[in-house]
């Protein structure tokens, strides 16, 4: 699309930006809580237990736990349409995923695959071709609540990582230049809210919680 699909002849580079203070102190916590709530008797796979927060989760995460969710996606698209220089009538939403990951896993009931590797290398784009932008809001800080868990890119020339800082989202083009992973846990909960958009109105998400139009 032109002007917001990353990448020549026509859009904005490709590339990933690190904005620090989307979500406040309390807004994280707030998310911790909803997020904790909502996972009981959820199945987990190796360290990670996740859940759509589409509209048939919203009993489950709780009325103020779907809403905070809903606002803080709507800000990150701002955010990112921001940073990419698109303009946000051209971003649209295109899902999103709540992630806590534990370590060491869980063993309990609802552990389907204790060995399940969370770590592997992959590209957004590859999983869902019409993903153009992806983003990372971090809930909870590396160093204070858990250990390792950083954001990792294969670069070309060098292996680059960011680390998790709560309120920090990490954005970036989904294509093939930002091949990436999350490092191993050692310790502790990791709490992420994951996101993808879309320059693509057909591609947009309808059933998710930040509205028919984007």
């Amino acid at each position: 699309i032109p002007g917001c699909s990353p990448g020549p002849p026509s859009g904005p580079p490709c590339g990933r930006f690190v904005i620090d203070g989307v979500a406040t102190e309390s807004e994280q916590k707030a998310m911790v809580a909803a997020i904790d709530e909502a996972f009981v008797e959820l199945f987990h796979q190796g360290a990670e237990t996740l859940l759509v927060p589409d509209s048939a989760a919203r009993t489950r995460m709780g009325e103020e736990g779907y809403r905070l969710t809903e606002a803080l996606l709507e800000r990150v698209r701002s955010a990112v349409a921001a940073a990419a220089n698109v303009s946000t009538d051209a971003l649209f939403y295109s899902g999103s995923l709540l992630k806590r990951m534990d370590w060491p896993p869980l063993k309990d009931e609802w552990q389907l695959d204790e060995r399940h590797d969370s770590f592997n290398a992959h590209v957004d784009k590859a999983n869902i071709a019409s993903y153009d932008w992806s983003a990372l809001l971090y809930l909870n800080s590396v160093g204070e609540e858990f250990g390792g868990g950083e954001l990792l890119f294969h670069d070309s020339d060098a292996d680059r990582s960011v680390r998790p800082i709560g309120g920090r989202v990490v954005a970036f083009s989904s294509g093939m230049e930002n091949l990436h992973r999350v490092m191993p846990m050692q310790w502790g909960r990791r709490y992420v809210l994951s996101m993808w958009f879309t320059c693509s109105a057909r591609h947009r998400h309808e059933n998710l919680i930040v509205g028919s139009s984007r």
